[in-house]
């Protein structure tokens, strides 16, 4: 029989879980680097609201990979436990309020333009005119938005790193990891300041994905009944825009869903489940890893790779001719 370690888990069990924080953590840690320099380097990161929540949302996460990897699960030492559940409260803050502006920037850059072109595709109103009109109209909102998601997220943020203080310091260890302690007090933070949030988050993306797909069956219907250039037009540039909106809400119902199983768990027994545990760690820390894909290699980003890449292939062709005509 295995010798019990900490948690009431066996030896073997412990070491299990710690492989798979380590394994879960740099995979999505070294995929989200990628994500973050293709990003900066091809994607549209001055003139985009949306790229740069996208990036704010991987360095965050990968602050939170970095910050399980370095520092290893569950640590002896208190200080070091307090300081790596800290560090996780405000990346994992931080990534779920990028995440959320990332939606609320979906539902009024997109969604609400969108149905009004349905409106007029439905009442036969096309004009010749492209999504690009009034730029400078919607640059000025952008801004506005802008400046709105960065003071949300900061106030926010600081909203949670301190309420875990109140009335005690509750960070601590958290079982197999550190981040808020498990009394009554703690459980209650966890639950305010993070499961809670990122469900009502969870549905307003859902909300979003469901109300676009339903928009955009309508802008078909409407722009066949209504065949004209501009039709076909918006049809083909939403499309683009909202093909990938179904892995939002999916990425984020498969990581979260067993870490709340497993807290609503911890409320209702002292005992922890292996299983539930190993779910918890390997979905939680594979949302980053997902995410590179989902937000970071987007069609726009591999584009611009594909240009450059052949931009150099050109000049290497150029340089060979050279070197034969000398």
């Amino acid at each position: 029989m295995n010798a019990t370690a900490a948690g009431g888990f066996t030896t073997q069990e412990h070491d299990t879980m710690r492989t798979a924080v380590l394994v879960t953590s740099i995979l999505s840690f070294s995929f989200e680097i990628v994500a973050i320099g293709l990003l900066i380097a091809f994607g549209n990161v001055q003139g985009s609201i949306q790229t740069k929540l996208i990036l704010g949302l991987f360095c965050a996460d990968a602050l939170e990979m970095l910050n399980t990897f370095a520092w290893g699960s569950a640590t002896d030492d208190p200080t070091i436990c307090k300081l790596q559940g800290i560090t996780s409260q405000l990346a994992t803050t931080v990534f779920t309020l990028c995440t959320a502006c990332v939606a609320v920037e979906l539902h009024v850059g997109f969604l609400l333009p969108m149905q009004s072109q349905v409106r007029s595709l439905e009442h036969r109103k096309i004009a010749d005119s492209t999504v690009e009109e009034e730029e400078d109209g919607k640059e000025e909102a952008g801004s506005q938005r802008a400046r709105m998601y960065a003071a949300g997220i900061l106030g926010l943020a600081a909203t949670a790193f301190v309420l875990p203080f109140i009335p005690y310091n509750t960070y601590g260890g958290a079982g197999e990891w550190c981040w808020i302690v498990s009394t009554p007090t703690g459980t209650a933070w966890r639950f305010i300041t993070l499961y809670v949030p990122v469900w009502v988050i969870i549905a307003y993306i859902s909300y979003v994905y469901i109300a676009m797909f339903i928009t955009l069956r309508r802008m078909v219907f409407a722009g066949s009944a209504c065949d004209s250039e501009p039709a076909h037009h918006l049809q083909v540039w939403y499309w683009k825009k909202v093909r990938r909106l179904a892995a939002y809400p999916a990425i984020l119902v498969l990581g979260w869903l067993p870490a709340t199983l497993n807290r609503v768990h911890d409320m209702a027994s002292n005992e922890s489940v292996f299983g539930l545990v190993m779910a918890q760690i390997v979905t939680q820390n594979m949302i980053g890893f997902f995410n590179s894909f989902a937000y970071g290699f987007t069609g726009p980003v591999r584009r611009n790779l594909a240009l450059w890449l052949r931009l150099i292939e050109h000049n290497e062709e150029d340089e060979e001719v050279e070197t034969s005509l000398t």
